[in-house]
């Protein structure tokens, strides 16, 4: 019943966004920047080593902003590439050491330096939706899923940060949940910061 629950969740959501879509620019809004998140949530930030994030689609929200904030200039960066059925993050130097990969999302190239997933210190994750307590919603593939699992093989929970990004409209009371899936400590959307 809850796999059924998700399914009609997601997409209620693709519509939702895909008729709004329609009724503004092409142009992907851009997260709360980060000066307007919390004092404790933006310090947590500037003391990260490496961040991990996302390419967006069309329907999620850009870091193009967030990576431009001055707190966190001094953070490595990484991103993930699809590799078979798994998620592989990779060390991002240099932006145009990205390429057009799976599902037409700009992925960064393998001579980049893989990073283990004990090295990560916060990791932004996008969904189709996210409820107030933190739960996520992916797209149906589990590769955020897997990807928290292996996190968990190599380093304690409280030894690095989920943030969920979400279009506020996607941000909902509850969500169906399975014992897999992850959960973010915080979301932040592009007009407000929660401390799930």
């Amino acid at each position: 019943m809850k796999n059924r629950s998700k399914i009609l969740i997601r997409r209620v959501m693709r519509d939702r966004a895909s008729s709004q879509r329609e009724s503004r620019s092409s142009t992907i809004s851009p997260i709360l920047a980060v000066e307007n998140w919390p004092k404790k949530w933006q310090d947590i930030v500037s003391d990260a080593s490496i961040i991990a994030g996302y390419m967006p689609l069309w329907d999620e929200l850009s870091l193009a902003a967030f990576w431009q904030s001055p707190l966190i200039a001094h953070c490595r960066k990484c991103f993930p590439r699809v590799e078979g059925d798994e998620i592989v993050f990779y060390e991002c130097t240099n932006s145009d050491s990205m390429r057009k990969g799976s599902f037409g999302i700009m992925e960064p190239s393998t001579e980049e330096r893989i990073v283990d997933p004990s090295e990560i210190s916060i990791m932004l994750i996008p969904a189709s939706a996210y409820g107030q307590d933190g739960t996520r919603l992916g797209r149906g593939k589990g590769f955020y899923d897997r990807y928290f699992a292996s996190m968990l093989e190599k380093q304690s929970k409280s030894d690095f940060t989920l943030i969920g990004v979400v279009r506020s409209e996607a941000l909902l009371q509850a969500l169906p949940s399975d014992p897999w899936d992850l959960k973010a400590d915080a979301v932040v959307t592009e007009s407000f910061f929660v401390e799930t």
